[in-house]
C-alpha cells in the first residue's frame, strides 16, 4: 500500500490530478490482463537501427536523482527508485538530452510479476519521452541490458507488458523475447506468475 501511496505522489508531480486519477482508476479498479516474456541471453540479440546520436548507459541513483532536478515533470518511471525499491537502472540519451529510462530488477527485488532466482532478472518501468518515439530507444537500452547481464553471467531476462500496450508488445517482439504466458492482476490482488521460469 505504502508503495501505491509514493506512486500516486509520483504521478500528481509528473501528470497533474486528472492522469493520475485515471492511472488510479485503470490500475487498480479494473482487471488487468499481462503477457510474458522471456529471453535466453546466449542468443544472438536481433539487429536494430541506431542513430549516432543515441547513448545508452547505466546511470547510478545519485546519477538519475540530479537528472530529476534537471528535467522537471519526468513521468513516474523515472522514480522507481523511491517507490518500487528500485535499484538498477539504464537511460537513454539523444544529443545529450534524457529520452528514456527502463529498470532491471534481480532475484529479492520486488518484482510485481516474477519470483526471480540467481542468475535471472527482469526488465520492467520502461518509458521513452514523447518527443524521441519513434528512435528505437526501447529495444536499444534492452541490448544494452543484456550484454552487460550476460557479460555478469546471467542467464534470462524476463519482462511483462499489458496486453493494451501495441507499441511496447511490438518493442519487445524486436528484440527476441519469447513469450511464455499471462497473468491478470485485480485491483490489489497481483499474484505472480506460477509457470517454470
Amino acid at each position: 500500500m505504502f508503495s501505491i501511496i509514493k506512486k500516486g505522489i509520483a504521478s500528481l508531480r509528473s501528470k497533474g490530478i486528472k492522469e493520475t486519477l485515471y492511472w488510479f482508476y485503470f490500475g487498480y479498479l479494473k482487471v488487468n490482463k499481462f503477457f510474458l516474456f522471456r529471453r535466453e541471453l546466449n542468443n544472438h540479440f536481433p539487429e536494430v537501427s541506431r542513430r549516432d546520436d543515441i547513448l545508452i548507459k547505466q546511470v547510478s541513483l545519485q546519477e538519475l536523482q540530479e537528472i530529476r532536478e534537471n528535467y522537471p515533470n519526468l513521468s513516474e518511471e523515472f522514480f522507481c527508485d523511491i517507490y518500487e525499491g528500485a535499484k538498477t537502472c539504464f537511460v537513454g540519451f539523444v544529443n545529450g538530452k534524457v529520452a528514456h529510462i527502463m529498470w532491471v530488477f534481480f532475484a529479492g527485488d520486488r518484482s510485481r510479476f516474477f519470483n526471480l532466482k540467481e542468475r535471472e532478472a527482469e526488465i520492467n518501468y520502461g518509458a521513452t519521452l514523447s518527443q524521441f518515439r519513434g528512435l528505437n530507444l526501447y529495444p536499444l537500452t534492452v541490448r544494452s541490458i543484456s550484454k552487460w547481464l550476460k557479460e555478469n553471467e546471467y542467464r534470462w531476462l524476463y519482462g511483462a507488458i499489458h496486453d493494451k500496450n501495441i507499441n511496447a508488445i511490438k518493442a519487445i517482439g524486436k528484440c527476441g523475447f519469447t513469450k511464455i504466458g499471462e497473468i491478470r492482476h485485480i485491483s490489489v490482488w497481483r499474484p505472480k506468475w506460477k509457470g517454470s521460469l
